[in-house]
């Protein structure tokens, strides 16, 4: 007879599959196929409107959710990552953190998910403003250096 524990693993999705490692709940994938992510694209209960930044570790986009209209931030990590355990590790590591910090000046993270091709995504508050290489061309940000140097 199977445990509970043993069913629930073989049932769940397997960005749900629980890890001996640490006990957080994460996925190696190897995607066969790569979903295009363009606007319209669902994910989660939101859908793509524009691709906004990518960085080292994913692509970030503009959604909505098409009832209640929220605009929300979706983090998508890197197809090449998702077959790296400590990749997929260190994307679940920061959602875990930023909500742990709980900070005002933080983005807040509420949601984690996966992708029907294996990758791994979060969703975050929408916040307006603008892209820091757009803002340091403008010139030095000592507001925001003398704020770090406060908190730290």
């Amino acid at each position: 007879m199977a445990t509970a524990s043993a069913a629930a693993t073989m049932d769940d999705p397997p960005l749900l599959r629980q890890t001996s490692r640490t006990g957080l709940k994460r996925r190696i994938t190897r995607p066969s196929f790569m979903l295009d992510l363009q606007r319209g694209s669902p994910v989660g209960e939101y859908e793509i409107q524009d691709q906004i930044g990518e960085g080292a570790m994913g692509t970030v986009y503009s959604a909505l959710h098409p009832l209640i209209g929220k605009m929300v931030a979706i983090k998508v990590l890197k197809p090449e990552l998702c077959s790296n355990q400590a990749s997929v590790d260190r994307f679940v590591q920061e959602a875990q953190s930023v909500n742990r910090i709980g900070h005002p000046n933080i983005v807040d993270v509420f949601s984690l998910g996966e992708l029907p091709d294996g990758r791994a995504y979060f969703v975050m508050e929408w916040l307006r403003g603008e892209d820091l290489k757009v803002r340091l061309a403008r010139g030095p940000v000592t507001a925001s250096i003398s704020w770090c140097a406060r908190a730290a």
